[in-house]
């Protein structure tokens, strides 16, 4: 798999446009999975860090500040789904921004982090998944001839004969 740049998608320049716009004019954006990429590059000229396999499943989350009004309601852990070749570690968030990195994975790295103002929050993976979609991405990439690592933690027994349980 070729690693893609910002600028080689078609539509990124009217997506910055978008962002940049956003940044200025909205109380705050939420920036999910490729878009937390997106709005590193924009707010902190991040360049794309990708790992060699894809991650993909359900993965065990801490939560570092409780107090965080982000996390109001959130418990100690929490599983969330991933899908994705993006490589979000804490070490390097913390080191070239000055976000407050709010939930992790010993795994999957920064699930969840925002600006000091909270204007602007980064989800790194599939909140907005239900309990088929790594199922539908598993069974779509097997068809175009690739060959996908089972999502983790995700079929029953390992095994994609059985149904997800959403959990």
């Amino acid at each position: 798999m070729g690693l893609v740049q910002f600028e080689d998608v078609i539509y990124w320049d009217h997506l910055k446009n978008i962002m940049e716009w956003a940044n200025k004019h909205v109380t705050s954006t939420l920036y999910v999975c490729w878009a937390a990429q997106a709005g590193l590059k924009l707010l902190y000229d991040l360049p794309k860090r990708t790992r060699k396999e894809k991650l993909s499943g359900v993965y065990n989350h801490e939560i570092h500040n409780p107090y965080h009004p982000i996390l109001r309601g959130f418990d100690d852990t929490f599983l969330a789904q991933h899908s994705r070749y993006a490589d979000f570690s804490p070490e390097y968030l913390a080191e070239h921004t000055d976000l407050d990195v709010l939930a992790t994975s010993d795994v999957a790295g920064v699930y969840l982090a925002a600006t000091k103002d909270k204007r602007n929050v980064f989800v790194t993976g599939h909140p907005e998944y239900d309990a088929q979609t790594l199922h539908n991405e598993y069974i779509r990439d097997l068809g175009e001839g690739m060959e996908p690592v089972i999502p983790i933690n995700y079929y029953p027994n390992n095994n994609p004969d059985n149904k997800p349980v959403a959990s």
